[in-house]
């Protein structure tokens, strides 16, 4: 951890991989927001499958990040067999390239229970899947500046030269390589029977006649278009889990999906890799 000359760091809430987005989950024409923890957490349930299939379990999963990795692993550990569309490559976008750090008690307090159960689970899940870049590690407070170096630290990493001070910070912390983890999940989701097709998904095939015979106003979603000379992927229930492409869902459904941004900048000065 590295901060600015003049800025001393503070210790700020951290959401993790799993635990990070909301997925839109649409059964029979409705949409059900859930978090991944709820997805997650009935695999380890006495509820049966049955609730999730409804006649069918043609489950589709739209976005081969984090999200829809971990939604298809856990839709498999409970008998389904569902179908991931992505367009690129699993972890091809934020969930390869962010810095993969985990941490059990930098939540803003309702969130508590996420954190922990998400840091168990990603323990057990490096075991069961044996993702290798996973490892317990401690987090130091690192602070340059002109007067820097001149403390005495029992923390001071080697790799930190005379110009700058450390600070023990927290021990409940681990780091993996996201890449290597959501890749991990899927092939495992794979082998148990869970089915992987690359292709860019530009609608829903809807049935409005079904809707109406069911008793909804809405129509029901029976399917995911590709592309206009593809064949579209059928389903019953999909799972939108596209991160920052989630507005690009929201016009496939004709509901508004709002999506903000903030940029955050950091200055680092005197800081060498050799």
């Amino acid at each position: 951890m590295f901060s600015s000359p003049s800025t001393k760091l503070q210790r700020r809430p951290r959401l993790l991989p799993l635990v990070l987005p909301l997925l839109a989950f649409l059964h029979t024409g409705h949409a059900f927001v859930t978090t991944s923890l709820r997805m997650m957490a009935s695999s380890s349930t006495s509820a049966s499958a049955s609730s999730m299939t409804a006649g069918n379990d043609n489950i589709v999963i739209v976005g081969g990040g984090i999200m829809g990795a971990c939604t298809l692993y856990y839709l498999t550990q409970m008998g389904l067999k569902p179908t991931l569309i992505e367009r690129a490559e699993i972890a091809a976008a934020a969930s390869g390239k962010s810095g993969g750090f985990l941490a059990r008690s930098w939540h803003s307090g309702s969130t508590a229970k996420l954190y922990g159960l998400s840091f168990d689970m990603h323990a057990q899940l490096a075991q069961e899947l044996g993702i290798e870049s996973y490892r317990k590690i401690i987090t130091l407070q690192v602070q340059g500046g002109p007067h820097a170096g001149r403390k005495k630290s029992a923390m001071k990493p080697s790799w930190l030269d005379g110009r700058a001070d450390s600070a023990f910070m927290d021990d409940d912390t681990a780091q993996v390589t996201p890449r290597e983890f959501t890749q991990k999940i899927v092939a495992a989701a794979v082998a148990k029977g869970a089915k992987v097709v690359k292709g860019t998904a530009v609608g829903m095939v809807f049935d409005k006649k079904e809707g109406e015979e069911r008793g909804n106003e809405l129509p029901v979603v029976t399917g995911v278009r590709l592309g206009e000379k593809e064949t579209p992927v059928p389903c019953s229930k999909v799972v939108v889990a596209t991160g920052p492409w989630a507005p690009v869902a929201g016009e496939w459904f004709g509901i508004p999906v709002p999506m903000e941004g903030k940029a955050v900048g950091v200055r680092l000065q005197d800081v060498r890799w050799e």
